[in-house]
């Protein structure tokens, strides 16, 4: 597919329509909205306020399972706990209800190998099906295998791991695909654009959540 000058400007148009209407409803009250989504709309769609990165290694594992589930599956079990769509901050609590497991509430279980070890022992308590996409066995699944990448990519450090993240971000989209590609790829039942979704989360909003899936890649014009 080619896409010509007029065509991009025609798409840029009704992304702004998008926009537009998006904040309109958000500044609504009377529109029916999560609140969780109207402060995000009005807070980045229509003020521009980008979210503020994790300072600490267990905020940042809090914001990365949050995104990890936010596939509706999950997003709808954990928000019918909750009452309300889950935050970072809520992680700890959230977790420690789904899995009978107090472990979670305290934030020096929240590095990537002591987190990994909380659900280890899970695991074997409770000999969960790590295939199965049942919300509790998939959730089991992408802490152990998230914990294991985070920890790679933590090594040298939070501060590190961000100049990696905005290194990747001002390259360009093929490279920023192959690099949520990468990521995402170990990591069971988590896919680029649940990482994109974290990456964006952190404040990196060049990774935009896609929610398609293309098979050979990142789609080009030709």
């Amino acid at each position: 597919m080619h896409f010509d000058q007029g065509h991009i400007e025609a798409i840029a148009r009704r992304l702004e329509e998008m926009r537009a209407t998006l904040v309109a409803r958000a500044r609504d009250a009377a529109w029916p909205m999560d609140p969780l989504d109207r402060r995000e709309i009005v807070g980045y769609l229509d003020m521009g306020v980008a979210p503020e990165p994790p300072r600490t290694v267990p905020d940042l594992m809090k914001s990365f399972l949050k995104s990890c589930y936010t596939h509706s599956v999950l997003r709808n079990f954990l928000t019918s706990l909750l009452g309300e769509i889950p935050t970072p901050p809520a992680m700890g609590k959230l977790l420690c209800t789904v899995f009978s497991e107090p472990a979670f509430l305290d934030d020096n279980n929240w590095y990537p190998d002591a987190l990994r070890a909380v659900a280890t022992r899970i695991q074997a308590r409770e000999r969960c099906d790590l295939a199965s996409p049942v919300p509790r066995n998939r959730m089991t699944r992408v802490i152990l295998d998230g914990t294991v990448e985070m920890s790679k990519r933590l090594e040298r450090g939070i501060d590190s791991f961000y100049q990696a993240v905005e290194s990747v971000s001002a390259a360009s989209p093929e490279v920023m695909w192959k690099y949520v590609r990468d990521f995402s790829k170990p990591i069971g039942f988590v896919g680029p654009a649940l990482l994109c979704d974290f990456l964006k989360e952190i404040g990196f909003l060049q990774f935009v959540k896609v929610d398609h899936l293309f098979p050979e890649g990142i789609p080009t014009a030709s």
